[in-house]
């Protein structure tokens, strides 16, 4: 199990926490209508079956909407702590190093 020595505990809960309701504070901005330019050109391709309440999925180079079911619907955050962990694991792990969590 991946663990920090006590002596960086402490700054590192601090701003695990402060990733947490900075995230927390942006989530209805996320959501927020606007204009966001012309709607991406639709191609049509079979529903993935998706048990989720809502999905939203997109092509990060061209930024074209692949999927999305309830975009609009306003949703309880989840999984803070998997993302912030993540988030540490990245910034100060190595991308070769296998590490449990």
């Amino acid at each position: 199990m991946f663990r920090f020595p006590r002596s960086n505990r402490q700054p590192m809960l601090a701003l695990i926490a402060a990733f947490t309701m900075l995230l927390a504070l942006l989530m209805p901005a996320a959501g927020a209508p606007g204009s966001y330019g012309d709607p991406a050109p639709s191609t049509s391709i079979a529903s993935p079956d998706v048990t989720a309440q809502s999905v939203f999925s997109f092509d990060l180079a061209s930024g074209i909407t692949l999927y999305e079911k309830n975009p609009d619907e306003r949703m309880q955050i989840g999984s803070t702590v998997k993302v912030a962990t993540a988030l540490v694991v990245m910034q100060h792990g190595d991308p070769a190093d296998q590490v449990l969590i």
